[in-house]
């Protein structure tokens, strides 16, 4: 479950850091 919690969390990281670039872009 602790590998699976890591993931979700890196993946909701990774998206924000994709996101912020565009916001800052608008």
């Amino acid at each position: 479950m602790k590998i699976t919690h890591i993931e979700h969390l890196g993946i909701a990281v990774k998206s924000i850091e994709d996101a912020l670039p565009y916001y800052e872009n608008v």
